[in-house]
């Protein structure tokens, strides 16, 4: 697709559901000011998107697709509260426990709808978030990817729990849609659509420099390791040089292998969902792993005094403490705790997205 194309389809899909990634940018972030972020970064990810737009699918359903897996990123990338979420049928046995803070300060009934939206998963979320702009269950099914029969029950679980929640919380608001639609002064404004192409195609740039960033700065440190697997005259030395630089060219081979890459696609929401948590459990078990390889470096290095060399060209004499200091057993020690410690946080970590990712397995099995 050329440019002109990408920014004819964008501006058109700017106008068209603009007020839609306003709702959704405030269904996933209750902070006005990360509002506009996040509704920022819905905008510029579909403007990339486009670019693999072939109109197999309505615009309007991948907008949609684009927004929910926006959306279902920043929640995996704030941890704490992702680990507190639930599923819509545990709002509905203890609906107060949900917007208690809400009845607390009297907020309106608007306030009371997005708290419980803030309350659930992912994949509930986003069923609920299509359900209040209007989509029906066959609509759901395509953006999120979810099977007809299994989207159709989900459908009409998710709105009958919805229903229950707000009549327990005595919201009399009729049909939740309209006060979804409501016009709310609050909502986050987006930019211009000229405007927004203007920045998609800087954060582009910006991408496409960090990257190179990275690459060079890996260069640089692949390059210090050779450098010293070939000046060192010690060979226990020169042997953990060159194993690090195994290790890092391995992990440099993993990452350019993997080109998916976290950014929201435009791929169904619940195989997005199930992406994001296998990358996020592999990225864990991987970290442990090139933690765990470290360590025959360190042994060789120390074994072959390579500590010894440091000290001495950083001028310390063997009598001063911190020559005595750096031949000792204790700076290996401290790295064998310090890599242990971060290994175990590592497998924690990694169990927890594990768990995740099989229960949302079952979940869009169910």
């Amino acid at each position: 697709m050329s440019p002109q194309d990408q920014d004819r389809i964008y501006i058109e899909a700017h106008a068209a559901y603009g007020d839609t990634l306003r709702r959704l940018a405030r269904g996933y972030e209750p902070d006005p000011d990360r509002q506009r972020d996040l509704l920022q970064q819905m905008h510029v990810e579909l403007w990339r998107s486009l670019k693999l737009f072939d109109g197999r699918c309505s615009l309007r359903t991948w907008v949609f697709r684009i927004a929910h897996n926006t959306g279902a990123g920043y929640l995996a990338k704030r941890r704490r509260e992702f680990e507190r979420l639930v599923e819509l049928e545990a709002l509905a046995h203890d609906p107060t426990a949900s917007a208690g803070e809400a009845r607390q300060q009297r907020c309106e009934d608007s306030a009371q709808l997005h708290a419980l939206i803030y309350r659930l998963a992912p994949l509930d979320r986003e069923i609920i978030l299509l359900y209040l702009e209007g989509q029906t269950a066959a609509e759901i099914a395509e953006v999120t990817g979810l099977n007809p029969r299994i989207a159709q029950r989900k459908f009409i679980a998710s709105r009958n729990c919805l229903l229950i929640v707000l009549k327990e919380l005595h919201m009399n608001t009729g049909d939740p849609r309209e006060l979804w639609k409501r016009d709310d002064p609050t909502l986050p404004v987006a930019l211009t659509a000229s405007t927004m192409c203007a920045l998609a195609r800087r954060s582009e740039q910006a991408l496409i420099w960090s990257r190179r960033v990275g690459v060079v700065v890996l260069a640089g440190l692949g390059l210090a390791f050779a450098h010293n697997t070939w000046a060192v005259d010690q060979p226990w030395v020169r042997l953990g040089q060159a194993w690090m630089l195994v290790v890092m060219a391995s992990y440099v081979w993993l990452l350019l292998r993997d080109r998916t890459g976290s950014r929201a696609s435009s791929e169904p929401c619940a195989q997005f969902l199930l992406r994001l948590l296998e990358r996020r459990r592999s990225g864990f078990v991987g970290a442990g792993r090139l933690a765990l390889l470290a360590i025959p470096a360190i042994l060789a290095n120390w074994w072959g005094g390579g500590l010894a060399i440091r000290a001495r060209a950083m001028g310390f004499e063997p009598s001063s403490p911190q020559y005595r200091f750096m031949t000792s057993a204790w700076p290996a020690i401290l790295l064998f705790a310090a890599i242990l410690l971060a290994w175990n946080a590592l497998r924690v970590a990694g169990n927890k997205a594990a768990a995740e990712l099989e229960a949302l397995r079952r979940d869009v099995a169910a």
